[in-house]
């Protein structure tokens, strides 16, 4: 007859006494006493709510502050458009009275530059405008008048530049009319400095384009 032999059960490991005494000791301390086991539970849900309500009170701030700055770059935002279309608005204005102004055609047909400044800087202390331009057909600055820091305005600046190349130039010397008109604008740099430039066509009574006026 064979026998079968049960092996030996493993030898549990034993926690040292010092360990025990420890960890029991600690339990009655904190739990070994009604007011402990009272006063723990709150204790603990306190903790809790303070930690949930600094979150929810830290995204609800950050919330506010992201909405407020983006109020605030709206406002800005819509603030200089409103401030470009009004500037937009007044030197239309403005360049419709240099072009209607008696002699400013014939003196672009004829490219008369002293005629041109006369009238130029009549017109830019008049209505209180930074630069005016005039220039022949082929884009070239036949006279130029532009504003000082001291208020007085200087011709010939510019004279002799070519500003075929420019954006807002160059279709109104092509003579392109878009849905918006025969008038166009848009930034230029001229000496360093951008400006906004707003340019129209000026004709001569058999309504040929003898040149065009700008206003920056």
């Amino acid at each position: 007859m064979s026998s079968t032999m049960t092996p030996d059960p493993l030898p549990m490991a034993e926690v040292p006494e010092a360990e025990q005494d420890f960890f029991g000791s600690l339990y009655r301390r904190i739990f070994g006493t009604i007011q402990n086991k009272i006063v723990l539970p709150f204790l603990l849900l306190t903790l809790a709510v303070t930690v949930l309500g600094t979150f929810v009170v830290t995204r609800l701030v950050a919330a506010s502050l992201q909405d407020r700055l983006t109020t605030q770059l709206l406002e800005t935002s819509r603030a200089a458009s409103d401030s470009i279309v009004s500037l937009e608005r007044h030197q239309l204005d403005v360049l419709r009275l240099v072009v209607f102004t008696v002699g400013v055609p014939d003196a672009l047909e004829n490219r008369d530059s002293q005629v041109l400044d006369d009238s130029l800087i009549a017109l830019g202390s008049n209505q209180n405008v930074y630069l005016l331009l005039a220039l022949a057909p082929d884009g070239t600055v036949i006279a130029s008048a532009q504003r000082g820091a001291n208020g007085d305005f200087t011709s010939g600046v510019l004279d002799g530049q070519d500003l075929s190349n420019e954006a807002p130039v160059r279709p109104v010397l092509e003579e392109t009319i878009d849905e918006f008109g025969d008038k166009y604008a848009g930034v230029v740099t001229l000496e360093g400095e951008p400006i906004l430039l707003t340019v129209a066509p000026v004709r001569n009574a058999e309504d040929r384009l003898v040149g065009v006026v700008a206003m920056g």
